[in-house]
């Protein structure tokens, strides 16, 4: 259950990736009394997905599908995630904290977007206005039709890789098998065959 959702925010952002992040912190170093909603189907609050193909792979951690802690090129430790959960201003309390803020709301879908009444509906019902609002809702991975159409033996063999739950699937499945097949050789398919080629 999610608490009491805002009824109108001065900044609402769709969807919870780095572009998100990105413009939150950037409206915040404009306005720094900003109220800023952030919309996300994810159930994470914002992180990094480029270590999810490189960095988290070549962790010496047994525990790294929990911590998510990686080196950085500079030897430092660092989480995916952009900031601690503290960073974030609790959804209820977004209106009426003082200096203002960054709320995530994650698990929801925005389902409708009224342009002209700057008002969205989420996937419960919950319809939120705006001032200003920014759709960055990103990508997903893209199926193939031959495998979409497979039977059920095929299905729980394939993970479309692009979130932290994806990671976690794969990194075990790659520690019970002995060959794993990419398809697709673009950067996250050839970081993916460098990092599991190393295992």
């Amino acid at each position: 259950t999610h608490p009491k959702i805002p009824s109108h925010v001065p900044f609402l952002l769709i969807g919870g990736g780095t572009a998100a992040f990105a413009a939150a912190r950037s409206i915040r170093a404009r306005d720094p009394g900003a109220r800023v909603l952030i919309v996300s189907e994810d159930p994470a609050l914002p992180y990094m997905r480029p270590p999810l193909s490189k960095e988290l792979w070549f962790s010496d951690d047994p525990n790294v599908t929990e911590t998510l802690r990686f080196k950085q090129w500079n030897g430092k430790e660092r989480s995916i995630y952009f900031q601690p959960p503290s960073f974030y201003v609790p959804v209820q309390d977004l209106p009426s904290v003082e200096n203002g803020g960054v709320a995530v709301l994650p698990g929801k879908k925005v389902v409708h977007m009224d342009v002209r009444g700057n008002t969205v509906k989420l996937n419960d019902g919950t319809q939120i206005s705006y001032d200003k609002c920014l759709i960055a809702t990103g990508g997903s991975p893209r199926n193939l039709p031959a495998i979409e159409r497979a039977g059920k033996d095929v299905q729980k063999r394939l993970t479309l890789f692009r979130k932290i739950e994806d990671f976690r699937r794969l990194e075990k499945i790659s520690r019970e098998v002995k060959s794993i097949t990419i398809i697709g050789g673009g950067f996250l398919g050839s970081e993916l065959a460098c990092a599991l080629g190393r295992r």
